[in-house]
């Protein structure tokens, strides 16, 4: 919930870089999220592949906010 939490907020402050602030810190959050969710996994071993599924969704959130982040710096930068 933090890192759609984090988005909405930096987007909603109408800055380009505080919606880049914001990303980050909703990057920082979902690789916290993959922290959690490995030590999840073997904390209770019995539901490894649903968690692995999990973690392999998280990942693409992690990649999808890499490159937004990226997008956004590279807009700031030519302004």
């Amino acid at each position: 919930m933090s890192i759609g939490a984090n988005i909405s907020e930096g987007y909603g402050r109408y800055g380009s870089k505080e919606y880049s602030r914001y990303s980050q810190v909703s990057l920082g959050s979902a690789n916290e999220t993959d922290y959690w969710l490995n030590l999840l996994k073997v904390s209770v071993p019995n539901y490894r592949v649903q968690i692995d599924r999990i973690i392999e969704k998280n990942m693409e959130t992690v990649k999808m906010l890499a490159t937004s982040i990226k997008t956004i710096k590279a807009r700031n930068q030519r302004k």
